[in-house]
């Protein structure tokens, strides 16, 4: 509790300036009571889960830079991935701040980031690497940004239905590799199309009703 000489009140909470006449304030006795709640933000909420996804961060790339270096020293795909990674981070916060439809963001993001990947190593003289690490880890990323940003900010996923299933779509891609033998290792495109069918049998299961209503409103059904 503080006092203002000048309009003669007791002033509630640690105002150092009277909110009336901005004259400065001195302590009285007695408890100081903040006015406004201190509310948390969403980073101290869910501390922890924004420093184990930092920590896999850091694993991630790490693991990438090993790989790379291990299998193929020439060709440097370990970039696009940590390039993925802080991309992935820079798109979870931007939505987490601007809340609008941050889905959208996220799966603009992943698509530019493929196609660029894919560009890169056309013109680079073909080595496969795009299709090896760079999109099954950027389509795994942006289903885990997905979920993240879907818990912390509270989204209601049947807003975004429409992206979560493009971005899930797009990460059974890699499935389509597996396939035809065209990818040089295997578990970065068998963990991308493991997520993604995770993240499929979810929204069947616990959204399937909404699920079905978005497709009959895009297809006109």
């Amino acid at each position: 509790m503080r006092y203002c000489n000048k309009c003669k009140v007791n002033i509630r909470g640690n105002h150092l300036l009277c909110p009336l006449c901005q004259n400065e304030t001195k302590k009285i006795k007695g408890s100081i009571e903040d006015t406004y709640p201190q509310l948390k933000t969403i980073y101290e909420q869910h501390n922890k889960l924004f420093h184990f996804l930092l920590f896999l961060s850091v694993i991630f790339s790490i693991l990438s830079i090993a790989i790379n270096f291990w299998l193929s020293p020439k060709v440097k795909w370990s970039i696009f991935v940590i390039i993925g990674i802080i991309c992935a981070w820079l798109t979870m916060i931007s939505a987490i701040h601007k809340r609008s439809n941050p889905a959208r963001s996220i799966f603009y993001q992943s698509f530019l980031l493929s196609l660029l990947a894919l560009f890169w190593d056309f013109f680079t003289t073909w080595h496969g690497w795009s299709i090896t690490y760079v999109l099954p880890t950027i389509y795994t990323i942006a289903i885990i940004s997905l979920g993240v940003v879907a818990k912390v900010s509270n989204l209601q996923i049947e807003d975004s239905m429409i992206y979560f299933l493009l971005d899930i779509l797009f990460g059974i891609i890699p499935l389509v590799f597996l396939i035809l033998q065209v990818v040089h290792v295997n578990y970065p495109s068998i963990i991308c199309v493991i997520a993604s069918t995770i993240s499929l049998s979810a929204l069947i299961i616990f959204h399937g009703n909404a699920m079905l209503e978005e497709l009959k409103k895009r297809l006109h059904i």
